[in-house]
C-alpha cells in the first residue's frame, strides 16, 4: 500500500515515493496497456494488446491477476475495439456486495444513428461480463471510469463527438441513493454534476468521497488548474488545489495517469519535463506531488518512463477503507469553495 505500481511489458514493480523500486513479478512480454489495483493490491487487472492484423482477431485481453497468484482471463475483444480504464468498484445494488471489476470496451467507430463513439461499460458478474446500460444524450460516449477501489461512488468521463464547450465531461454516479429495488447491476441512471474540461489524465479519487479533476479548455491553455472536489459539496463547486502552467496536460504522443498519492496528494508528470522526453533530451521525467492542502509540488523518487514497444502502465495501491453510507461524507466547511 501507498506504493506505485508499474509494469514495463516484462516486469512488475513496486515503486516507492521514496527509496528504490522493488521487483514484485517477471512474465512473458506483454504490451500492458493499462493496469488498475484493488483495495490493498490483493487484486489487479490487466489490459494487454494483442497484435491483432483482422477484424476477427482478438485486439485486447482483460486480465484479472488474483491474491492466490491465479490469472483469469475476463474480457477477449475483437474488431479492433480496446479495453479501458478497469477500476475494483462496488455495485450501487449493495452497500457491503462484493467488489467488482469493472471498464470500457473502447470503439473507433462512431454510430451514424446516435454521433457517439460505440463504447461500452461492462461489469464482471458472476458468470462473465455484463454490459452496463448508461443513458447519454446525442453524441456522448462513455470514455474513462475512476474510483476509489472498493468504493460504491466512482466518475464516469464522456467524450463528446462535437467539442462543446470541452471535448470531456466528468459526471459523478449517484446511483446508490436509489431504492434497492431499483437500482440495477447493468443500469447506470443517476449522472449528475458536470465538470466539463479538456485534459485526458483522468480523475484521482484521493478517498471514497474526494476527487481531483483536472480542468482546462484546449482555446485556454493558461488556465489549467487541479480542483479538488467532495461529495455534497458539489454545489459550492470546487476546491482550488493548483493553478499554473507547469503540469503536463497528458495527450495521446505522452499518454499517463493522475493518480493519488495517499489521502492528501495527487501525482502528475511535469510540462517542461515531459517536452523534454518529447523532444529526445530526456529518457524518463519525475512524478511529481501536488499537495491538496497547499498546492505545493514536489518531487519524488518515483521516476516516469514513456510507453515502449511494450507500453507499460502505471497505478497506485490504496488501502481497504470501510464502505460507509456517502451520507456520512465529510462537511463542506474545512475549505475554501470557488466555481466550477
Amino acid at each position: 500500500m501507498g506504493v506505485l505500481l508499474h509494469d514495463d511489458g516484462l516486469r512488475l514493480w513496486a515503486v516507492p515515493l521514496r527509496g528504490r523500486p522493488r521487483l514484485l513479478w517477471r512474465h512473458p512480454p506483454a504490451r500492458v496497456y493499462e493496469i488498475a489495483a484493488g483495495p490493498d493490491g490483493r487484486e489487479l487487472a490487466y489490459s494487454v494488446q494483442l497484435p491483432a492484423r483482422t477484424a476477427a482477431a482478438p485486439s485486447f485481453v482483460l486480465y484479472l491477476l488474483g491474491s492466490d497468484g491465479r490469472v483469469r482471463t475476463v474480457d477477449v475483444v475483437r474488431n479492433f475495439l480496446s479495453i479501458d480504464t478497469p477500476v475494483f468498484l462496488r455495485a450501487p445494488t449493495d452497500l457491503t456486495g462484493p467488489v467488482r471489476l469493472y471498464w470500457i470496451r473502447g470503439s473507433h467507430e462512431v454510430s451514424p444513428a446516435t454521433g457517439r463513439l460505440e463504447n461500452q461499460v461492462m461489469v464482471l458478474g458472476p458468470r462473465g461480463p455484463l454490459r452496463v446500460t448508461v443513458p447519454l444524450r446525442y453524441e456522448e460516449a462513455p470514455f474513462e471510469l475512476h474510483g476509489y477501489p472498493g468504493s460504491l461512488m466512482f466518475s464516469l468521463s464522456l467524450f463528446r463527438t462535437n467539442n462543446v464547450p470541452t471535448r470531456l465531461e466528468i459526471l459523478l454516479d449517484l446511483d446508490f441513493g436509489r431504492a434497492a429495488q431499483s437500482a440495477s447491476l447493468t443500469l447506470w441512471g443517476d449522472l449528475e454534476r458536470p465538470v466539463n474540461t479538456d485534459i485526458f489524465t483522468g480523475v484521482a479519487w484521493v478517498t471514497p468521497f474526494e476527487y481531483v479533476i483536472p480542468v482546462a479548455q484546449e482555446l485556454h491553455p493558461n488556465d489549467y488548474s487541479l480542483r479538488l472536489f467532495r461529495f455534497d459539496c458539489e454545489q459550492y463547486g470546487s476546491h482550488v488545489v493548483y493553478q499554473g502552467t507547469g503540469i503536463d496536460w497528458g495527450y495521446a504522443e505522452q499518454p499517463w495517469p493522475m493518480l493519488p498519492g495517499g489521502r492528501d496528494r495527487v501525482l502528475v508528470l511535469g510540462a517542461a519535463d515531459v517536452r523534454r522526453v518529447a523532444a529526445g533530451k530526456a529518457t524518463q521525467a519525475p512524478w511529481l506531488a501536488v499537495d491538496l492542502s497547499t498546492g505545493r509540488v514536489t518531487r519524488t523518487d518515483a521516476v516516469w518512463t514513456p510507453p515502449g514497444d511494450l507500453l507499460g502502465w502505471w497505478t497506485f495501491v490504496q488501502p481497504t477503507l470501510k464502505v460507509e453510507s456517502p451520507s456520512r461524507a465529510p462537511s463542506c466547511s474545512d475549505l475554501t469553495w470557488t466555481y466550477p
